[in-house]
């Protein structure tokens, strides 16, 4: 399995987000936070962890093609969400750009450490370090 606890990371990541969000907006003078932004980044980390499953159903260790396989459907899944909550509330003039450039971001930050992970492990397993 690749994340051992995935609700663990969900939490994790949720907090590091959203702790660096309200930071920002602070400094920016932003006094408050929309709950409703929160409720989606949860929405968007939990389906990146979980989607984390693709890559078990592979039964394989991760390649560069089964992250960009990867990449591309997670991506597409948060540019629907995107777009349903379009249906509901005016999305900001650059909503897709941001969360193209935020989610990219990041998953390009985990994928790096999982294939160092793999890495550092199939080396310690083949004893040179």
């Amino acid at each position: 399995m690749i994340v051992r606890n995935k609700l663990f990371l969900i939490c994790v990541l949720f907090t590091i987000l959203t702790l660096s969000a309200s930071t920002l907006n602070l400094v920016q003078g932003q006094a408050h936070s929309d709950n409703i932004h929160i409720l989606i980044r949860v929405f968007i980390i939990t389906l990146a962890i979980v989607s984390l499953y693709m890559f078990e159903w592979m039964n394989s260790s991760p390649s560069y093609a089964a992250h960009l396989v990867h990449y591309g459907v997670t991506m597409a899944a948060v540019f629907l969400l995107v777009w349903v909550w379009g249906l509901f509330e005016e999305l900001h003039p650059d909503a897709y750009r941001d969360i193209f450039i935020n989610y990219t971001i990041i998953y390009v930050v985990v994928t790096l450490a999982i294939l160092v992970y793999f890495r550092l492990r199939k080396r310690s397993s083949n004893g040179t370090a």
